[in-house]
């Protein structure tokens, strides 16, 4: 973490609740500044990306793209199961209507810290019928690889 900030900070599941569906954690600031905009950048980086994601082990998104969205504990099975994992896994699922109602591909890898499984980044990308996309599909599968801090 490059002495920004302590490995107990960063791996704390300490949580304060902001507001109804919000929390903060003593590692925020960190995310905001030093992972924001990596996530900003690897959204922009292909127009079939729907979201890019961090969450810890307990689904908690520190920062997210849409400032609504960060500090938000995310609790379905989708999320859990990337989050709580400790290899790239693939899922597929149907978003709630609310929020477009399409199918996604989800690549969830897990993050490391200084060996300890702090959680996972998550990419959600809209699927294609053509061949090329597919491709592209098992290329971007096959390229993930656990990321660690």
């Amino acid at each position: 973490s490059s002495g920004l900030i302590s490995e107990d900070t960063l791996l704390g599941n300490t949580y304060k609740k902001v507001d109804e569906n919000r929390y903060a954690s003593g590692a925020d600031n960190y995310f905001e500044v030093q992972i924001l905009p990596l996530l900003k950048k690897w959204k922009s980086l292909d127009s079939r990306i729907i979201y890019v994601v961090i969450m810890d082990r307990n689904g908690y998104m520190p920062v997210h793209l849409d400032p609504g969205r960060s500090g938000v504990i995310m609790e379905d099975q989708v999320s859990l199961k990337g989050a709580r994992s400790e290899k790239v896994i693939g899922q597929a699922f149907r978003r709630p209507k609310e929020v477009g109602g399409e199918l996604v591909n989800d690549i969830s890898a897990p993050i490391f810290v200084n060996g300890k499984h702090w959680g996972c980044i998550r990419i959600g990308y809209m699927p294609e019928g053509s061949s090329e996309a597919d491709s592209e599909d098992q290329k971007m599968l096959s390229s993930t690889h656990a990321v660690s801090v």
